[in-house]
């Protein structure tokens, strides 16, 4: 079934670049839509269902981040990619924490398009219903809240991160007496549901990732245990994008609630989930040209 893709630009010819790109990249058999900025985003989203948006980010009217965060605050989870010409790590990593996707840099290509679109449509291709606006369904539900797998975990960070990510079930988890990071998840609805923990490496090298900072560097920084702010906002920023691990289409949207990187002990809410969890997922995962660590997602409390 052909999926729905607005493409926002206020330059008329870079939306017919877009879409021709994306017939190039093998999209060519679904419905196109255009607007012109954000405002005129909003009014086809209204009536037309939307799969998958395309924005620039400086437009007039209404920007593509303003455009995202209503999209967001409308509970729409559809996926939403930016396409502009502003790549810098600030700008990519508030993308991500708005609720981006990904962000696809001019120039592009046919490959970038396709490489990056068939890995956040990789768990239903491109025959979703368009009143199910998804990005990753893997994995058991738990009372509304997905318990993540390797698999949703690879497709979440290859999309978000623009690079081949690998992820594998692993029956040791994150130990919890080294040095890790955490954060806790709560929806609107029912306050906290589920807490995800990595070790120190992959926290960083994810953040790094995320906002582009170099892999050296943060060898480094691991090594010598001094970590810089940077990286710190970074790993915050990456623990944002990880509340999508536990996202239904149907159920309610998490949030993070709070985060601590190497805390010296755990809050008794934290705790709470890490004693008596009703699930556990425990994984490996490689960040290409960064390294690998492990990630451990504990899912409600078993009373």
């Amino acid at each position: 079934m052909p999926m729905n893709i607005l493409i926002v630009d206020d330059s008329k010819a870079m939306r017919m670049i877009v879409r021709k790109t994306l017939r190039q990249a093998g999209f060519g058999a679904h419905n196109f839509f255009m607007a012109g900025d954000g405002l005129e985003a909003l009014e086809i989203v209204k009536t037309t269902p939307m799969h998958l948006i395309l924005s620039d980010w400086n437009m007039p009217n209404m920007n593509g981040i303003e455009l995202l965060k209503a999209l967001r605050d409308a509970k729409s989870r559809v996926v939403f990619g930016f396409v502009t010409t502003e790549g810098t790590p600030d700008m990519r990593a508030k993308a991500m924490a708005t609720g981006a996707q990904f962000v696809i840099v001019k120039p592009f290509t046919a490959e970038q398009f396709e490489e990056t679109l068939v890995s956040v449509f990789k768990s239903g291709g491109a025959s979703y219903d368009p009143g199910d606006q998804q990005s990753i369904v893997l994995g058991k539900e738990l009372n509304g809240v997905l318990v993540p797998t390797a698999e949703s975990v690879a497709t979440l960070l290859t999309a978000v991160l623009s690079r081949k990510v690998e992820a594998v079930e692993w029956k040791k988890g994150v130990d919890l007496t080294d040095k890790v990071c955490v954060g806790l998840f709560e929806s609107d609805e029912r306050g906290h549901e589920c807490v995800c923990v990595t070790d120190l490496p992959l926290a960083a090298f994810t953040g790094g990732a995320l906002t582009m900072i170099h892999a050296e560097s943060i060898q480094t920084e691991l090594k010598t245990m001094q970590l810089s702010q940077a990286l710190k906002d970074s790993i915050g920023e990456m623990f944002n994008v990880f509340a999508r691990l536990f996202n239904l289409p149907s159920g309610r949207r998490l949030k993070l609630a709070e985060v601590a990187i190497v805390p010296s002990s755990f809050s008794p809410t934290v705790q709470a989930y890490l004693e008596n969890p009703k699930e556990i997922a425990q994984m490996v995962v490689n960040v290409p040209g960064y390294g690998r660590g492990k990630l451990s997602a504990y899912v409600g409390i078993n009373e």
